[in-house]
């Protein structure tokens, strides 16, 4: 991919790709959000960005359109790949048939449940958010209420200041973390593959044990009820049967 230099004083160029200055949000995510229709209100709310910060995205977008949009192509067109990998592991080892109606889907996960006792040494009620996702934990709360799943499953989401982690910390970084402390990780994962980014990550580092990482892929629509909804059950399912997912690498949510 291209190497963009940094045409505005509050984006810089980062191994991730063009960010928001200090964040690890970058201009892709941001063009995830304006190409799928939402309003500057809602981008600055739910990315936690000033006027300031989006305006300068969007100049940024307008400098440099040729370039951000083939990068952007690039992304998008790497990660369905990545996901269709992902997806084929996904169904190898869930034990829910995905032909079956949600209803019963859900029915025989809770009677599961019951009988259940959770491993001591994974902590999957513990799920760590990356920054982008941090200002969607509304929704995937809201999702687990109205789906019940907050009666059955105890989820607390942590932020990464929570772990003494900074926007500064690579992606290699924060996979380790998680790692090491038996955290769960939701992303977005907008970005650039380098040596230290996370798919690169997942794909040298992940051994028989490891936990997987979760990706929201359009984590804009969590806003919509039937796509957070979809998204409650899938979270469920991950924390329910996690021993069938370890050494996966990547679960997409939903």
């Amino acid at each position: 991919m291209s190497n963009i230099a940094t045409a505005t004083p509050l984006i810089v160029e980062t191994s991730r790709g063009p960010c928001i200055a200090g964040r690890r949000t970058t201009v892709y995510v941001i063009l995830d959000h304006l190409n799928n229709g939402c309003d500057r209100e809602f981008i600055k709310e739910h990315l936690f960005l000033s006027d300031e910060q989006l305006d300068a995205a969007i100049e940024y977008f307008a400098l440099h359109r040729e370039e951000v949009e083939r990068d952007y192509a690039d992304i998008l067109r790497r990660s369905e790949e990545i996901r269709q990998r992902y997806e084929r592991l996904y169904h190898e080892r869930s034990p829910c048939d995905p032909h079956l109606p949600v209803e019963e889907r859900v029915a025989r996960m809770r009677r599961d449940l019951a009988s259940k006792q959770k491993p001591v040494s994974v902590r999957n009620d513990q799920i760590l958010l990356d920054h982008d996702i941090e200002g969607y934990v509304v929704f995937l709360e809201a999702g687990l209420q109205e789906t019940g799943w907050d009666q059955y499953l105890t989820i607390e989401f942590l932020r990464l200041r929570d772990l003494g982690l900074s926007d500064e910390h690579s992606d290699q970084e924060i996979w380790r973390r998680v790692q090491r402390d038996r955290l769960l990780l939701i992303t977005h994962n907008r970005n650039r593959d380098d040596e230290t980014s996370l798919q690169a990550t997942i794909e040298k580092e992940t051994g028989p044990d490891s936990l997987p990482v979760l990706t929201i892929p359009s984590v804009e629509k969590l806003a919509r009820a039937d796509y957070r909804q979809q998204a409650a059950h899938k979270l469920a399912e991950v924390v329910l049967y996690l021993e069938n997912y370890l050494g996966v690498g990547r679960i997409y949510i939903p």
